[in-house]
């Protein structure tokens, strides 16, 4: 499944606050570990995150996740959050995917899917305008998207613009 949220909305007035989108949830997200990437914002995850040595890329376990998305820096502009299984395991320093957003087409395509093979949920910052989600569990999308109304189905959006 795929969902588009376009902003700003009644619950998330200031795009994109990964806080709202994690609490949209209901606390699921910990069940994951994650690899957060394409964007600027990998020093707010503290000491205890792993961070590529360039700095582009960090891999958080849940409750890093959870600690980041009840903080004060969680305003994003730009980035992806891939979720794993908790027990999965990568090195930030040699991804053979790199999830991003900025410029990225794949979005805009008949039938979207997550970049990294073995996530099981995409969470997209967009340019501070929109929240993408790709996730394979639909019980979960369908929680997002009673939480926030206002989200459409990205595959059917996408079929009406490809077809002007």
């Amino acid at each position: 499944m795929a969902t588009l949220l376009e902003g700003p909305c009644a619950r998330m007035p200031y795009y994109t606050d990964i806080g709202v989108v994690y609490d949209a949830f209901g606390g699921r997200l910990n069940q994951f570990s994650w690899l957060v990437t394409g964007g600027q914002h990998t020093s707010y995850f503290g000491p205890d995150a792993i961070h590529s040595a360039d700095g582009d890329a960090t891999w958080l376990t849940g409750t890093q996740f959870d600690a980041f998305a009840k903080s004060v820096h969680r305003l994003v502009d730009w980035g992806v959050f891939s979720g794993f299984p908790s027990d999965a395991v990568l090195d930030v320093d040699n991804l053979q995917v790199y999830p991003y957003a900025d410029g990225n087409p794949q979005f805009w395509v008949a039938n979207p899917t997550i970049q990294h093979p073995q996530a099981e949920i995409e969470i997209v910052c967009f340019d501070t305008a929109l929240v993408l989600l790709l996730c394979r569990d639909e019980a979960l999308e369908w929680t997002f998207r009673e939480h926030f109304p206002e989200a459409v189905d990205l595959v059917e959006y996408n079929r009406r613009h490809l077809e002007n």
